[in-house]
């Protein structure tokens, strides 16, 4: 799948292909019903100068197993400079993004006929998780971290969704993992 995309660094426009992988088919028979996919850049279209040949080698934390949810004293705990939950103008900052996860999320769940025509219509709660040392309000933009999204649909359906970006020191390098869930 070919995209047009904003680059919000240079402001303009680039071409993104993606592929898409469902790592899993959602089981009609899971309560609640989870989806699970990835959508990966394959090709990125950058100027030249913009190009490195570093290896990336992406932290632990981000390679392990996607989270059932973020651990209850998450906004409390001992890890709360990890996490912060998004204020209404941060969401609103990052809308597009957010209501792109949401949408990924919804459509991770394809094969339950219930979520079919499902469109995410308010996002109502944003908690973001980052190991990288930046402010809390920017931690939606560092280059790896996880989103727990909780959203309604058109339908008034509830969802849950965790979303795990990570991106390499060389723009080519972008995977999206979503789990999604009632």
């Amino acid at each position: 799948m070919l995209l047009e995309v904003e680059d919000p660094i240079s402001n303009s426009t680039r071409s993104l292909e993606t592929a898409v992988h469902y790592a899993n088919q959602a089981d009609f028979f899971d309560k609640p019903p989870r989806g699970r996919m990835q959508l990966v850049v394959i090709r990125c279209e950058l100027d030249k100068e913009v190009r490195c040949n570093e290896t990336f080698c992406l932290d632990e934390f981000y390679r392990r197993r996607m989270p059932n949810w973020m651990p209850e004293d998450a906004l409390t705990g001992s890890d709360k400079p990890q996490y912060y939950e998004m204020t209404e103008s941060d969401v609103e900052q990052d809308k597009q993004w957010l209501y792109l996860y949401a949408q990924l999320a919804v459509l991770s769940l394809r094969f339950c006929p219930e979520h079919e025509k499902a469109e995410p219509i308010e996002l109502t709660k944003v908690v973001v998780q980052t190991k990288e040392d930046v402010e809390s309000k920017n931690k939606a933009r560092a280059r790896n971290v996880i989103f727990y999204i909780s959203f309604k649909c058109s339908g008034g359906q509830e969802y849950k969704a965790i979303v795990r970006r990570t991106t390499s020191q060389w723009p080519e390098s972008m995977s999206l993992e979503v789990e999604s869930f009632k």
